[in-house]
């Protein structure tokens, strides 16, 4: 579709009467394929394994901590384990979840019915023919 579209600018270009349109078309349609490249980008881009490693080794060092802590104290307060365990579960959950915001309870999707809205105006107007500007 991109380089159709492309194709069919650049085609209507060399006609003297489009000249004017092209010279605001072409970076126009540039900056756009560039910005669907830096999005696509964007959404494969993710840290390396080792912070997730480094994560759950945090996690585990502070549970650890934490326990030896309260195992030389006299009383036990499940309260403040539970809130610990709790606290530290949802914190690398979440910054987890934040990675792929497409597959976990923060979800991205309703931003979606945009792109599906202008693929289906593209393609309706490629069928009416209104796209191809070389026509």
């Amino acid at each position: 579709m991109k380089n159709g579209l492309w194709n069919a600018v650049v085609a209507a270009c060399p006609k003297t009467n489009f000249l004017p349109v092209c010279a605001q078309a072409l970076p126009a349609l540039a900056n756009l394929f560039e910005v669907a490249r830096l999005r696509l980008g964007a959404a494969e881009k993710h840290p390396p394994q080792v912070v997730h490693v480094m994560l759950f080794g945090l996690g585990l060092g502070g549970s650890l901590l934490a326990g030896f802590g309260m195992a030389a104290a006299k009383s036990c307060s499940w309260i403040h384990m539970l809130i610990f365990a709790g606290t530290l579960t949802v914190t690398l959950y979440i910054l987890t979840d934040m990675e792929y915001p497409r597959l976990g309870f923060i979800r991205i999707d309703k931003f979606d019915h945009f792109l599906v809205d202008a693929h289906r105006q593209m393609q309706t107007q490629d069928r009416l023919g209104t796209v191809g500007l070389g026509n």
